[in-house]
């Protein structure tokens, strides 16, 4: 399991507007919104928590150690690859379909085109190791979901969820079994 507790607590920014419920977050005290400081959605909590609370427990949906890293794949390649080669790859991509990008088409354009560009032999290879068969804009599309999205410990739904900067005021702990220690 993976556990973010609160550090400190600040005052949340204010909200542009609120965005859909994830189903995911139901049963924890936080909410998903777009934020009005850097873009983007986030999650907030929705009612006061004390310091030292945990707001999250889960495990990873999908977890790699680095024994499971193959020589010249980066740890996230090796997770895409799991993602792509499970017997239960449609669960996990449907699961994963929420994260960003949902669609290539959600990237920039420049943005999009380093992607193609710099990510190209790894998507192709991606797509021919998946099974069932995917594209290789598939492929690219679950591999840029783990780079944005990933902890060094696992891919997480739910934790996917939160800005960087949250860390500012929470504390991420993973236990050792997540992190691959004996």
């Amino acid at each position: 399991h993976a556990h973010l507790i609160i550090h400190k607590m600040d005052a949340a920014p204010p909200m542009k507007r609120k965005m859909a419920q994830y189903p995911y977050m139901d049963g924890y005290p936080v909410e998903c919104r777009q934020a009005a400081v850097g873009g983007g959605r986030g999650v907030f909590v929705n009612t006061d928590v004390p310091a030292g609370t945990v707001l999250f427990a889960e495990e990873a949906l999908v977890y790699v150690s680095d024994e499971d890293v193959r020589l010249a794949e980066t740890w996230h390649l090796a997770v895409a690859r799991r993602i792509l080669q499970c017997e239960h790859q449609a669960d996990l991509l449907a699961q994963i379909q929420g994260l960003h990008p949902q669609q290539l088409c959600d990237l920039p354009s420049s943005v999009l085109a380093v992607a193609l560009q710099v990510h190209a032999t790894a998507s192709k290879r991606l797509a021919n190791l998946a099974s069932p068969p995917v594209s290789a804009e598939e492929a690219l599309a679950v591999l840029l979901k783990v780079q944005m999205n990933a902890f060094n410990c696992g891919l997480f739904l739910k934790l996917s969820m939160l800005n960087l900067l949250v860390f500012r005021t929470a504390v991420f702990l993973a236990q050792e079994s997540v992190l691959g220690a004996a």
